[in-house]
């Protein structure tokens, strides 16, 4: 056994909607997906609240400080020497969440950012032909599958923002008599990414409202929590494929002043493509389209709301202010750390 991992838990978000949203989307992870994992040996080692066995650590060489989840990249060179790993589901500890929308965007740009720098070191240890390559590669064909799935998950939102951009050009052209070569949704074509929006909404909801029992209303608002960060994700997913290294961003768990202006400010590109799917949205169907004009009109509506989740989340986050109990580095006097340390060392 080289490493346990149980769920991050979280204290001080109740009565708080921006905060049970993320508390919301954060459990799905280790209520559906970690239990899944854990039959078959590929969980992932989210360095919080986890156990590792210090000599597979010297075993594999110590972290890899060029990723910077270095924790999820060491579980995978762990699995590949064949040792086994389990994940309890019971919470030991709460720590703090981040306290707006600004500090969680900055987090999930960490977490998508890592998750590419695993995958582009890795996919080769990820292939189906892998242990021909290299037979000391002792992963399991599942354990590669689900490490290869949560790397490739991640550019599901730059697919989607490819998906926004040819509803967006396909559209103007056709309002303003345009041959761009770019045709909108028509026929067979227009029923698939219907389909499987429908299905994967059923699912995700499914999963929230049975899995975790959650009410309708808190399932979408942790659904609507997902979305608002489509856009940073996709931006991680681009810069993690591109950029030789990044940059440990510091999840702020402080919470200043009220700042509605500064919300505003940190999704402005999700503000600006919302508005622009809204806006295209409408006039298209103002000019009365055919079936396949009124069903592009309705997916431009749909990815409206989907960027413009995170002005909104942004906006909850700042009016959802609520007093916390922080305890940490900074709320210490620092003659208190200096007389401490000097009893420590007298002691």
């Amino acid at each position: 056994m080289a490493f346990v991992q149980t769920p991050q838990d979280y204290r001080d978000y109740k009565g708080n909607p921006f905060l049970e949203a993320c508390y919301d989307a954060y459990k799905y992870f280790f209520e559906v997906s970690m239990p899944s994992r854990n039959e078959h040996n590929a969980i992932i080692f989210c360095g919080t609240m986890g156990l590792i066995r210090k000599s597979v650590v010297q075993e594999i060489g110590g972290w890899d400080e060029w990723c910077i989840t270095e924790d999820a990249e060491a579980s995978l060179r762990i699995l590949k020497l064949g040792y086994k790993s389990i994940y309890i589901n019971q919470a030991y500890g709460h720590g703090i969440m981040p306290l707006n929308f600004e500090g969680l965007k900055k987090q999930r740009f960490r977490w998508c950012f890592g998750g590419i720098q695993v995958l582009r070191k890795h996919w080769e240890s990820l292939m189906p032909w892998a242990h021909w390559v290299d037979p000391k590669n002792q992963l399991t064909a599942t354990q590669r599958y689900y490490y290869l799935l949560s790397s490739l998950q991640w550019f599901n939102e730059s697919i989607t923002l490819v998906f926004t951009t040819m509803l967006l050009i396909s559209s103007i052209a056709i309002m303003l008599g345009w041959d761009t070569g770019v045709r909108p949704l028509a026929g067979t074509i227009a029923v698939i990414p219907l389909v499987f929006l429908t299905l994967g909404l059923g699912r995700f909801l499914w999963a929230l409202r049975y899995r975790l029992n959650l009410g309708w209303m808190r399932a979408l608002r942790a659904m609507g929590s997902f979305f608002s960060l489509s856009w940073v994700v996709t931006l991680a997913s681009i810069q993690g494929l591109i950029q030789p290294r990044g940059v440990f961003l510091r999840t702020s768990k402080s919470k200043g002043d009220s700042n509605l202006l500064r919300a505003l400010v940190v999704t402005q590109w999700e503000t600006g493509i919302g508005i622009a799917c809204g806006l295209t949205g409408l006039f298209l169907a103002i000019s009365k389209p055919p079936f396949e004009g009124w069903l592009t009109a309705i997916f431009l509506f749909w990815q409206m709301g989907l960027y413009l989740a995170a002005p909104a989340y942004s906006l909850l986050s700042e009016r959802s202010t609520k007093s916390m109990s922080i305890t940490s580095a900074g709320d210490i006097d620092g003659k208190l750390i200096c007389l401490l340390y000097t009893s420590d060392a007298a002691d």
